[in-house]
């Protein structure tokens, strides 16, 4: 390799000299249009040199040992073509070589001449695979390499430097939400709501708001206040008689507290109905497993929540207020809706007197 990035060859003088004596006795011509008739070609030379004689027009001729020294500078020679090496061509010769796919391939060699001029020998390669520099494979590209690659890509969030993500080439091709939510998302120890707010079968619609409900962040009237907005009561749409606050409208209201009762009382609970934080901490504990009483009283949790914050926006808009049992039943009936088509051990008592309450077919 020259100071210029160039390829650079020297063969020895005996390389020269074989190539010399190999063309000692032969005619070299050009012809100018298409090529004549052999037989044209072999009078014309008889005629110049005084006397007939058998001779063999040649065009281009080179043996692999000395095209070697030459062709090793790509990669390791292996075998001529059939016309190279029946020099029968004289604009190139063509050499099958073994490279590896780190190989980088200059598109010239020069060649040092015994004499010490320089002549260069352009390279040309007609078909290339694909091939990658990290695994030193042919067959892909670096891009689609199952190795992957040392160099990260960076996710920032928009409008803020600091939340970064790094995530690795190798990690992107197998990217998906999730995996983006695990980089994204901050770990922590779980809540003993969660499993209230996120279970097999619940009603999407119906558990945004108990999480919303959960974190305190409805609009509710006395949040409203705190933000510093004018409103023009504070009181609770569903009894008109105390502040609307969390705490209240869910299960401190006469009207909450007696939809609650009926929904436990259809569960064959018998309890009195508690403050907001007394409730999720009940249903938080003993709301866990399987079991169709399990599964009804978190969908009726769920229910009673979000029926009450749409019957509170339903009065807060204009419409017509409804009594307690039209919102049971508007609960009732999305349950079995829900639950309709589901199997259940009827022979066991409780689950066949919970199926009767709540009228499964």
């Amino acid at each position: 390799m020259s100071g210029e990035g160039s390829c650079v060859v020297k063969p020895p003088k005996q390389v020269f000299d074989e190539g010399i004596s190999d063309w000692k006795y032969a005619f070299v011509g050009q012809f100018i249009g298409s090529i004549p008739a052999f037989g044209s070609i072999q009078k014309v030379i008889s005629q110049l040199w005084g006397k007939s004689i058998p001779i063999k027009v040649s065009i281009a001729g080179q043996n692999l040992v000395r095209l070697s020294y030459i062709a090793s500078v790509v990669g390791k020679p292996l075998h001529m073509d059939a016309i190279t090496a029946a020099r029968e061509r004289l604009k190139y010769t063509r050499v099958f070589i073994e490279i590896s796919a780190r190989s980088q391939i200059q598109d010239h060699i020069d060649v040092i001449l015994s004499d010490g001029t320089v002549t260069r020998i352009r390279v040309s390669i007609p078909w290339m695979p694909s091939s990658c520099v990290d695994c030193g494979c042919f067959g892909h590209s670096m891009k689609l390499c199952p190795q992957g690659k040392i160099t990260e890509q960076v996710w920032r969030a928009k409008g803020s430097a600091k939340d970064v993500v790094q995530i690795s080439s190798a990690s992107l091709r197998l990217l998906s939400t999730r995996n983006i939510w695990d980089k994204l998302h901050t770990s922590a120890p779980k809540v003993a709501w969660h499993h209230l707010v996120w279970y097999p079968g619940r009603i999407h619609k119906h558990n945004i708001i108990v999480w919303m409900a959960i974190l305190n962040r409805l609009p509710i009237r006395d949040r409203l206040l705190r933000m510093g907005m004018a409103i023009e009561s504070n009181r609770c749409l569903l009894c008109g008689n105390e502040a609307e606050s969390r705490d209240h409208l869910f299960f401190e209201c006469r009207f909450a507290n007696d939809l609650w009762g009926s929904i436990l009382e259809l569960c064959c609970i018998s309890r009195v109905a508690g403050r907001w934080d007394g409730e999720l901490a009940w249903a938080s504990l003993m709301l866990k497993g399987k079991s169709l009483i399990v599964r009804l009283l978190k969908l009726a949790w769920s229910g009673h929540v979000y029926n009450l914050w749409n019957e509170r926006n339903n009065r807060l808009y204009g419409s017509d207020a409804r009594s307690n049992d039209a919102v049971l039943e508007d609960i009732k009936e999305t349950i079995r809706f829900r639950l309709e088509g589901k199997c259940f051990n009827r022979a066991d008592p409780s689950n066949n007197a919970l199926c009767v309450k709540w009228v499964f077919v």
